[in-house]
């Protein structure tokens, strides 16, 4: 779906005072220090997107979560004829001030604490990233992607349903979303099914030590909200594994529940209303089985492996500094805007032994490429490039190669400087040129910055661009 985009540089908003002392309070304490944030914005037929990050392949991906989930809920709820021509609107939250700070202007303070919340009254949706500056060469990450589809869900039921959300119980106000996840991943193909997606492979381990621990609720003490000494964070997990169950293996509770909730309006008796749907639709030997059934499913349900992370942009706005990284931090550490016609990138890199012997300087980065320069103790200097589309990258490819570089070993600082004119790459080391390649398919101007691979053991020192 063609989007509208800008980036343009967006203060907080000023709180609205219509809470009592403690929220005003709370949200000036919240916007004390918190400066003026530059924003990736994205307006599609259904939604307004205010990413707090300028890069173009995050909000794209953003978007497309949006996309996916408006598509789910046309085929139960249809979204659009309840729209109209009003966009929703979302903001997702680098910065977990800004994020804290619009909890309590929409006056749920308590959710300042969590990843996202969205208002039924403005029809808005706020999403907190985790560790939002670090994103995947692919994308958005599988844990971000699915906070955005929970949210957007729960917009979803806000705006289509005739109860707008109220007095659902937990089982069914947190299920649907948790639901909707998994849909949105394997639709938008960043997941081959529920099965293969790392992050439901994670809730069914989390979901396995509340069997262990004896604290898994009955599925009767689910429907009446009793979740014993659970907290709230624990039981988000047998809510999800009892919709996947429903959805995997019941079909027709299944609809019969999404029907509920789309038709039913708000009252005190709604969580009586469901569970008799769902007593009903089971069927009474299929809910007497249910408890003995749900746990055997959570036992034997396959596991994806979380895979290991790629590389991992930081952004880093404003002075370059200093990049340190360690086996369990692979990433890529950006320094600021980006380069100008010609320029040369310098510093000083230190790989130490033990670790994987490979550094990497990042550069030419634009919205449909990245280009580096991998400097590989024992083997030497190879230029990469990749292609790429939103959540779609190519492979890497070796532009150019120079093997047998001496000047690369472990455990000692080497000078490493990279030139860019026109569409030549120059790389030095130790003040003798290595590499000299030119690149007529490819645009060597763009974001910068250093980094390493996973399992390396390195520090980039003083990167400076001149």
């Amino acid at each position: 779906m063609a989007s509208v985009r800008s980036n343009t540089p967006c203060s907080p908003a000023a709180p609205r005072w219509r809470r009592a002392v403690f929220g005003c309070v709370a949200a000036t304490t919240l916007l004390v220090g918190v400066a003026a944030q530059a924003t990736t914005v994205r307006r599609s037929k259904h939604f307004q997107l205010v990413c707090e990050m300028r890069d173009d392949l995050f909000a794209d991906d953003a978007m497309a979560v949006l996309d996916q989930v408006w598509a789910l809920a046309e085929r139960h709820f249809q979204p659009t004829a309840k729209a109209g021509t009003k966009k929703l609107a979302v903001r997702v939250y680098s910065d977990r001030r800004r994020y804290a700070a619009a909890a309590v202007r929409h006056r749920m303070p308590w959710y300042a604490k969590f990843q996202g919340f969205a208002d039924g009254r403005t029809l808005t949706a706020h999403v907190m990233m985790v560790d939002a500056a670090w994103w995947t060469e692919a994308g958005m990450d599988p844990g971000n992607r699915q906070t955005l589809a929970h949210e957007a869900a729960h917009l979803m039921v806000m705006l289509c349903t005739q109860s707008r959300g109220s007095f659902l119980p937990k089982w069914v106000a947190e299920g649907f979303p948790m639901w909707v996840e998994g849909e949105v991943m394997r639709a938008g193909g960043w997941a081959k099914s529920r099965v293969a997606d790392p992050i439901e492979g994670l809730r069914v381990q989390q979901a396995r030590a509340l069997v262990a621990a004896g604290t898994f609720p009955k599925v009767a003490a689910m429907l009446r909200d009793d979740w014993g000494k659970l907290t709230e964070l624990d039981k988000y997990h047998p809510i999800r594994m009892l919709w996947i169950l429903l959805a995997e293996r019941h079909e027709a509770a299944h609809r019969a529940l999404l029907e509920t909730l789309r038709d039913t309006t708000a009252s005190a008796a709604l969580p009586a209303i469901f569970a008799s749907r769902l007593k009903s639709a089971l069927g009474e030997d299929a809910w007497q089985k249910l408890d003995a059934e749900l746990l055997a499913f959570v036992a034997a349900r396959e596991v994806a492996p979380y895979p290991a992370p790629a590389p991992l942009p930081v952004d880093v706005v404003g002075k370059p500094g200093d990049a340190q990284f360690v086996p369990g931090s692979p990433a890529v550490r950006w320094q600021g805007s980006s380069t100008a016609k010609s320029y040369s990138i310098s510093a000083t890199l230190t790989m130490q032994p033990g670790g994987m012997p490979q550094s990497d300087l990042v550069f030419g980065r634009i919205a449909n490429q990245w280009l580096r320069v991998s400097l590989v103790a024992g083997a030497g200097v190879y230029l990469m490039g990749r292609r790429e589309a939103p959540g779609k990258p190519g492979p890497w490819q070796v532009l150019a190669a120079v093997r047998g570089v001496d000047q690369i070993v472990t455990g000692k600082p080497i000078s490493v400087k990279l030139w860019g004119r026109g569409q030549t790459v120059t790389c030095s080391i130790d003040s003798k040129k290595v590499l000299e390649q030119e690149l007529k398919d490819w645009r060597i101007q763009g974001k910068w910055g250093v980094g390493g691979p996973r399992g390396s053991v390195a520090s980039w020192v003083r990167p400076v661009l001149r």
